[in-house]
């Protein structure tokens, strides 16, 4: 049960981040504040679960991870240039 509840938060947050990033390159302002409960949610479940049975989820959190860091450098750029639709 646990799998598929780390994929279904997995899956919440791939989503998020991807709204969030057509978002804001096209100049709009975003709040991705509900990402960090949705992190808790996938760190507290991997823990329940042990890591040995979630490695296979690895590779997606390093996408997710890389994900919210161009996020974060989308922002800053944002932010730096003005780029702001209202």
């Amino acid at each position: 049960m646990t799998h598929s509840q780390i994929q279904a938060e997995v899956d919440k947050a791939d989503a998020l981040l991807n709204t969030a990033a057509d978002l804001i390159s096209s100049g709009h302002v975003v709040s991705i504040a509900s990402l960090s409960g949705i992190v808790n949610n996938i760190c507290r479940l991997i823990n329940e679960e042990g890591y040995a049975h979630c490695q296979t989820f690895k590779p997606v959190l390093i996408h997710l991870s890389d994900q919210m860091d161009q996020i974060r450098t989308a922002m800053e750029k944002q932010l730096m240039t003005g780029t702001i639709k209202g």
